[in-house]
């Protein structure tokens, strides 16, 4: 693949005085590349179909109601994406679930490190 008007793609590097043949890392990267732009090029027939956004969803739907941590939100559990983060894993600290979840959990659901305790944080 590439271009060079029939001369090896490395052709050009040799060229330049920096090696006479591709090594292994350099044709890796050439057949991911080409791999690449194959892919691109068979998205590229399945672009013209319409991509839906969440929001575009909600309005299908009629829920427009989607929690916000299944949209980047911070603040919702990430285990049952309805309640408020309240609680924090010890000992790995990530700040991820709500009461009723982290009840349930023994492994961090963000980590899935043993979980010793979790502490319910309090913001002021």
């Amino acid at each position: 693949g590439g271009s060079g008007g029939g001369r090896p793609w490395w052709a050009w590097w040799a060229g330049a005085g920096r090696c006479s043949a591709p090594t292994s890392t350099q044709a890796a990267v050439v057949a991911a590349s080409e791999q690449v732009a194959e892919v691109e090029h068979e998205a590229g027939a399945a672009s013209a179909q319409p991509v839906l956004t969440l929001a575009d969803v909600g309005d299908i739907t009629g829920r427009n109601t989607i929690p916000e941590s299944s949209i980047g939100g911070v603040t919702t559990c990430i285990v049952c994406m309805a309640q408020p983060k309240s609680h924090l894993a010890v000992p790995c600290g990530h700040q991820c679930a709500c009461g009723t979840c982290a009840e349930q959990m023994q492994l961090c659901p963000y980590c899935r490190v043993p979980v010793r305790e979790w502490l319910q944080v309090r913001m002021v």
